[in-house]
């Protein structure tokens, strides 16, 4: 609230003027004469902090109590110029540009921008007395505002500024960044003239030499030179009007130890002078020993307080040197490092320390362990680097191993199936780049096709290389085996060969006759497929069940193992005479051992009929695994009645539909492993009989 109030312009004129008119009249009432006038310590510090607004209302808060004293409105107009000129004027020195140095608001933060403050207090002092004595010689009536009937009069005014804008600068301008208020700073400035101004400094300096030279060499007061006065207004004009640079740098607000020591030594200054003060005004009777007591009293003030400053500065230089630079030179250190975290040079980090590194105090253990940590830094972000360049480099691997995977998994089902009596359609889903899930299905001979669906344990590039094993094998061996259990039982013998990481998977096997719709599977500790009968299987189903009749003969030349397989085809009519509402349900088919675990492994067959319009459904356990945000998971059941959800739909929709549900229900949760599904309706003529 504080910092918006202190931007507005109207309240910055009105606060200059109360304070200053308050502050005249409180002292009225309890000081005359010219020895202590500290209202005029707020002239320049007002223009200081608030520019040209807060000098124009010290200025009419002057004019105004001119006036109400009865000064006449001459004085009172003389005595407004020279308060705003002298005001601005301090404005006009803090921000002018000597040197090298940037410019910044007043912060008293270092000892540079102290001394700067004081030689700024100093010279408007000075230019304010060459004002008061140019003025004075315009129009006697200004001593009804200053009291001006001695020499010293003079000086006594110009002392008081400079005392009391010592202390009202550093106490108010210090409260000012603890509260982090902003403070006004040009924005533009009406450049009548280019001058360096350092020209003006170095005027002054030797005007200001000259001058005490000739009053010693004539023992004559300073104030009786005219032409240090003229000359000293000319220049102050000439600088007035002097363009100003704009390039100011507006600190951070944080209120830093430096300040803090400054407005201790403030506390401590005061309390020196007041424990001290006769002994300093006997040394100043001592100097000067015709001088009046007031002036007497504000020398002892002006003297006894520079002499403090400049201890205090001495002090605080100190502390500069051996404890904030350093700190202040670490935390600029620090802050090389930009966003992105670049390496730099080791002599581009350590420039700005060097000079610490070799001492022998607690700032140069403070530094080299700096420098330690800095350099453990560096080593880590370049051991980050590599790890990041090594990272992209495997995402790059997998992101190319997972095109790869995706183009060995079959995607033509329409090609496939076209103009045959079948129809396939199938999807994966990795939970990493690449996974373990598969599917494939092929031609066998003229008459058959493979089809099959298998989960690798594990996940990534070793089960992605075991599921492609596994895949080729049993696509190779169903051509080399008439059998479908002997073909397992081979692709099993040789996964278990140099299987030393111990993988295995589980697999379904089918493979499906064309014409008479034989189906025959092994099921390798797989999950059980679902089934949906068509209408016209269950109405045969229905009349053999009347007649009592069931013959299951297969046409192909299979060994003497298919009468042990009878127990598993009449499960399987079983359930058929059981599915007559035409929908999907989980087809029996006890689990044999999973393929790479054990090399001598018999497997068992399973042969059933398809008619036209049946369809078996395969999938991994990733879709019935599934969880969502409360850990639930998916489950069979749900599964089921998603699939007769859309029982009636083409497979690519079944398909979609069960992905959508799937989806839905883990509502954006990591899964942790691989989904697939693959779907075969039966088209052909194919009976039960």
């Amino acid at each position: 609230m504080l910092d918006k109030l202190f931007n507005n312009k109207k309240f910055l004129f009105v606060f200059s003027f109360c304070m200053q008119s308050g502050l005249y009249l409180l002292l009225e009432h309890t000081i005359n004469g010219p020895a202590f006038s500290p209202d005029l310590g707020l002239i320049p510090i007002f223009g200081l902090m608030f520019g040209p607004v807060g000098a124009l209302g010290q200025g009419f808060a002057s004019l105004a109590m001119g006036l109400y004293i009865g000064s006449g409105i001459i004085p009172a107009i003389l005595d407004f110029a020279i308060c705003s000129f002298a005001s601005i004027l301090t404005y006009k020195l803090w921000y002018s540009k000597i040197g090298k140095r940037e410019i910044s608001a007043p912060k008293f933060d270092s000892s540079y921008a102290l001394m700067k403050f004081i030689l700024i207090m100093f010279i408007v002092s000075n230019i304010f007395f060459t004002l008061l004595y140019f003025a004075a010689k315009l129009s006697y009536e200004l001593s009804s505002i200053y009291v001006l009937t001695i020499h010293s009069d003079f000086a006594n005014y110009s002392l008081n500024m400079f005392l009391f804008s010592l202390v009202f600068g550093l106490l108010l301008i210090s409260i000012f960044n603890m509260l982090k208020i902003p403070l006004q700073y040009p924005k533009k400035w009406a450049n009548l003239l280019n001058i360096d101004n350092k020209y003006f400094l170095y005027a002054y300096i030797v005007l200001f030499a000259y001058s005490f030279f000739v009053a010693f060499l004539n023992g004559t007061p300073l104030i009786s030179e005219d032409l240090f006065v003229d000359i000293t207004l000319i220049v102050s004009i000439l600088f007035f009007i002097n363009k100003m640079d704009m390039e100011i740098k507006i600190k951070d607000a944080n209120y830093k130890l430096i300040e803090q020591i400054i407005l201790t030594f403030l506390l401590i200054l005061a309390i020196t002078l007041f424990v001290t003060f006769n002994n300093f005004r006997l040394m100043t009777n001592i100097i000067f020993d015709n001088a009046s007591s007031e002036f007497s009293i504000i020398a002892t003030l002006s003297y006894s307080i520079v002499l403090i400053i400049i201890l205090s500065l001495i002090h605080i230089y100190h502390i500069e040197q051996t404890i904030t630079n350093p700190i202040y030179d670490l935390i600029d250190a620090m802050n090389k490092n930009n966003p992105q975290m670049e390496i730099y040079q080791e002599s581009e980090l350590d420039s700005g320390l060097q000079d610490y590194l070799d001492r022998d105090d607690n700032i140069s253990r403070l530094v080299n362990s700096f420098k330690l940590l800095k350099n453990n830094i560096l080593s880590y972000l370049t051991q980050i680097k590599e790890a990041s360049a090594e990272n992209e480099r495997i995402e790059t691997e997998f992101s190319v191993a997972s095109k790869i995977q995706s183009n060995m998994l079959k995607t033509d089902f329409e090609e496939f199936s076209n103009g045959r009596n079948f129809e396939i359609c199938g999807f994966m889903n990795p939970t990493k780049e690449v996974g373990g899930d598969f599917y494939d299905f092929f031609d066998i001979d003229d008459e058959n096709i493979g089809f099959v669906i298998g989960d690798v344990c594990g996940k990534g590039i070793p089960a992605t290389l075991f599921m492609v094993k596994t895949m080729y094998l049993i696509r190779n061996h169903n051509k080399i085996h008439e059998n479908l259990e002997k073909a397992i039982s081979s692709v099993n013998k040789l996964s278990c060969e140099r299987n030393d990481e111990n993988l295995f998977v589980t697999a379904f096997y089918g493979k499906l006759n064309l014409n008479s719709g034989k189906l025959s599977l092994v099921n390798a500790g797989h999950n059980p497929p679902l089934i949906k009968r068509s209408n016209e299987d269950i109405d045969k189903n229905k009349d053999k069940n009347n007649n009592n009749k069931y013959n299951n003969k297969d046409n192909d030349k299979d060994n003497d193992k298919d009468k042990n397989n009878n127990k598993y085809n009449n499960n399987d009519i079983d359930n058929d005479n059981d599915n007559d509402k035409n929908t999907f349900e989980y087809l029996n088919t006890p689990p044999n051992f999973l393929i790479g675990v054990m090399e001598k492994i018999e497997y068992e067959r399973q042969d059933m009929n398809m008619n036209p319009g049946d369809i078996i459904f395969l999938y991994t356990d990733g879709i019935t695994d599934a969880i969502n945000h409360n850990q639930e998971i998916y489950g069979e059941e749900r599964l089921m009645e998603t699939l007769n959800a859309h029982k009636d739909k083409s497979l690519e929709e079944m398909v979609e539909g069960i992905k959508k549900d799937v989806y839905d229900f883990s509502d954006g949760e990591d899964q942790f492993d691989d989904m697939t599904m693959l779907i075969i309706k039966y088209t052909g003529c194919g009976s039960n009989e």
